[in-house]
């Protein structure tokens, strides 16, 4: 790993200095148990998911029903006779809902 425009990092609290060979060698290591450890992390989540979902606690999100004016409010937006803001508006729905 070479420096980045002349650039080198130094931490005198973990005392690594990657202008020397020794201080990209441990930072290269730090990455890497760092990069093991959240891989670590994410197959045990995805383990601790699939239990859940075994045992139907796990649900994912809720799904809402559309509005009953959904169909010709969206048309007019896909025409673009009418914006998302305002067709947002109209709804009653939060941009993150909407979209």
């Amino acid at each position: 790993m070479s420096n980045y425009k002349g650039i080198n990092l130094v931490s005198s609290k973990e005392n690594i200095d990657t202008s020397t060979p020794t201080g990209k060698q441990m930072l290269t290591m730090i990455g890497a148990i760092n990069t093991f450890e959240r891989e670590n992390m994410l197959e045990r989540q995805r383990e601790g998911i699939a239990i859940a979902k075994e045992e139907g606690k796990y649900m994912g999100r809720k799904e809402i029903d559309y509005p009953a004016n959904w169909a010709e409010l969206y048309g007019k937006n896909k025409t673009r006779d009418l914006t998302g803001t305002k067709e947002m508006e109209l709804l009653g729905l939060k941009r993150n809902t909407f979209y």
